[in-house]
């Protein structure tokens, strides 16, 4: 099964928010200030307060597809199709990876997760990253989306001046931003591995508030 960024964005939007509206605001905010968002949005144990699954741990599951974590291949996760005979080899039901993920609470490293996602085979490459460590409280988001927007774009190119280009790869960056206490915000940019970003912008994420 191949997921395409419209696909994933969907389902993750929708996980995202069933996954936040089980937090009281007291619960949300010390669930924020207490060290538990790799807990919230990507592992399979450890889950703060009432929640029973990450974010990604839903958007595979809403998806059809199986979760890894525990950076598989130095990845921070993939969707893989587990055991469906089409996808799994004999060695590791992982391989082929459908869907590579890249999770970065500070968006100055960025850079070190697009040169791992622009180093792989996969039909879809995801980046999540927020305008500051994890969400920002001061109204600087376009500046920040600008700053994102220019390391993807700069290492794509540097990427396509060596590899070429991706006939059948899809990349989709998502960064979250928190202008009013409470009240995040996600924005969203993709693109195939063959146009590449050059022309592309952050825009709104239907339905993400």
């Amino acid at each position: 099964m191949r997921v395409t960024a419209k696909q994933f964005l969907e389902k993750f939007l929708e996980s995202y928010r069933e996954c936040r509206n089980a937090f009281g605001d007291d619960q949300w905010e010390r669930m924020c200030e207490g060290g538990q968002w790799n807990g919230f949005m990507m592992w399979t144990t450890g889950q703060p307060g009432p929640l029973r699954e990450s974010v990604l741990v839903q958007t595979a599951g809403k998806l059809g597809l199986s979760y890894a974590e525990g950076e598989p291949l130095t990845f921070d996760a993939v969707f893989h199709g587990g055991r469906d005979p089409d996808f799994a080899g004999p060695y590791d039901v992982r391989f082929p990876m459908l869907v590579v993920i890249e999770h970065e609470n500070d968006r100055r490293g960025i850079w070190r997760e697009m040169q791992k996602l622009l180093s792989v085979r996969s039909p879809l490459k995801v980046l999540i990253t927020y305008t500051e460590r994890y969400f920002a409280r001061e109204q600087r988001a376009q500046e920040r989306l600008k700053e994102i927007g220019d390391v993807v774009k700069d290492h794509w190119e540097r990427a396509r001046r060596v590899l070429g280009r991706e006939e059948a790869t899809e990349y989709l960056i998502i960064v979250g931003d928190e202008p009013e206490k409470g009240k995040p915000s996600w924005y969203a940019m993709d693109f195939s591995g063959t146009e590449g970003p050059v022309t592309k912008e952050f825009q709104p994420a239907s339905g993400s508030s």
